[in-house]
Formats: C-alpha cells, structure tokens, sequence
C-alpha cells in the first residue's frame, strides 16, 4: 500500500503484498502512465497533541476505480495505524495522507 500525498511533498510509504485494488482491463497503454488523483474517501482523523491529520484512501483516479468494499476494515485500520504512529515524521503542513 502506498500513501499519496495530497500535497506535492513525497511523505511515506507502506507496502503489504496485495494490491486492494483493480485495474481495468481497458487501460492496458493508461496503466504505464502515473495515475492522477481524482478522489479519496476518509478512513479517520488522527490527533497528536494540536496536529490533526485526515487519513484517506484513494477511491478513484484517471486510470482506475476502486471496487465496493476494498480496502477492507483490516487493512484500513492498519493503515490509520501506521499514520498514528508517524505522525510526527510529517512535514506540519501536511493536512492529510491517502492510501494509493
């Protein structure tokens, strides 16, 4: 799993196996392109101290779409974990992180 900035800054990167995610048969020459952020739904804000960052996962961007029910509750748990844990390794204008 990856998190995507939101902002143009490279922030961290978590990997597990499997991708939750699949893409379109359709987009076979798209796929070798970088896909672009188009939307993200939120897991949950995160608090340390006066710092609150909004955790997301990345729902759809110009080259796929995320299937209902990916990313499941485990991984966006853990997720939101890892984000917990490293909060303050991210830059203070960070607003929010997403799952790729």
């Amino acid at each position: 799993m990856y998190i995507l900035p939101i902002s143009s800054e490279i922030l961290a990167t978590y990997h597990y196996k499997q991708l939750p995610f699949a893409l379109s048969h359709s987009c076979s020459v798209a796929s070798t392109m970088a896909a672009r952020y188009v939307s993200s739904q939120i897991i949950k804000n995160v608090t340390s101290g006066s710092r609150t960052i909004g955790v997301e996962f990345v729902d759809k961007t110009t080259t796929w779409v995320r299937p209902a029910g990916f990313p499941s509750a485990q991984v966006k748990n853990e997720f939101a974990s890892v984000v917990e844990q490293n909060i303050s390794s991210f830059s203070a204008r960070t607003a929010r992180v997403a799952m790729k």
